[in-house]
């Protein structure tokens, strides 16, 4: 049985627009949309100890909601629903182990105010067992053809990222942008550097040659992407914040080569969750 496409309910108003993404996903991808809703609260809660018939009949409320919102953007589109009383970020990533992707919105109904990653996506972003892909409110400048933008880096997590983003690019005809950022040498360093007669462009040229050796192999499979490599001197988070503003899509890896293997999530994609334009998918390797 082909995995679906899961997508977490909570009625929240930027749920709407990752419900939104997640049916139009399942529609390119040809997979079921599954809606998941955690109807859980804290077991400390005296007002719903003997009114769980109150949280089943919210929880129906919010699956029709849904389920009509879907079936107005895609009829034909084969859905189902599961309803957990686990917490929410808990629900998603056990129900992740069975998903193709998940997608989420950057925030739901908790959270602090003026805090623009809410807990749960932060945490189903870490700890999913598949990709996930966090929706925003920010609605990217549309480009044509649209653009997927990538990061360059040579760890496990960043070369499925990158294959990620090829098969993305691919399935939604869009051009694809590897960006590659090195930071720069602090200005003292540098102005030491360029007196010795330190030669930037050849430097740079060496790091474009080493982007091309990664992405080789993936534009052999992928003739029919455009791809375009984009050599940065800049934090690679900035460089993706950037970047982000034209795309349709950010794809980065859950950490990067620098990152500790128990961290399940690196500076650069906490970084660009907080600060993207774009959605972002944010792509795993289970055993890495």
């Amino acid at each position: 049985m082909t995995a679906p496409i899961l997508v977490g309910v909570d009625g929240s108003p930027g749920n709407e627009r990752a419900l939104d993404w997640a049916v139009d996903t399942a529609l390119l991808r040809q997979r079921e949309l599954r809606l998941l809703h955690s109807a859980w609260v804290p077991m400390m809660e005296p007002a719903f100890v003997g009114r769980e018939h109150l949280l089943r009949q919210s929880a129906a409320i919010l699956e029709e909601d849904a389920l009509a919102r879907v079936r107005e953007r895609a009829p034909e589109l084969h859905v189902s629903t599961s309803l957990s009383y686990d917490p929410a970020a808990n629900a998603l990533v056990h129900a992740s182990s069975d998903a193709e992707l998940v997608v989420v919105g950057m925030r739901g109904r908790g959270g602090f105010p003026g805090k623009r990653l809410g807990s749960v996506s932060y945490k189903v972003a870490a700890h999913a067992n598949c990709p996930v892909a966090v929706i925003g409110q920010e609605r990217p400048v549309p480009t044509d053809p649209p653009q997927i933008v990538v990061g360059l880096d040579d760890s496990p997590h960043g070369r499925a990222a990158l294959a990620a983003a090829f098969a993305e690019a691919r399935m939604r005809t869009a051009h694809l942008r590897v960006v590659y950022a090195v930071r720069m040498p602090t200005d003292s360093l540098a102005e030491v550097l360029q007196h010795s007669g330190y030669e930037w462009d050849r430097l740079r040229a060496e790091y474009e040659f080493q982007a091309e050796q990664i992405i080789a192999g993936l534009r052999e499979r992928h003739p029919e992407v455009p791809v375009t490599v984009s050599m940065r001197w800049d934090d690679a988070t900035h460089a993706l914040t950037q970047d982000s503003m034209a795309a349709s899509l950010l794809v980065v890896g859950a950490r990067g080569r620098h990152a500790f293997a128990r961290w399940a999530l690196g500076s650069v994609a906490h970084g660009v969750l907080n600060h993207a334009y774009s959605p972002v998918l944010v792509v795993h390797v289970t055993d890495a």
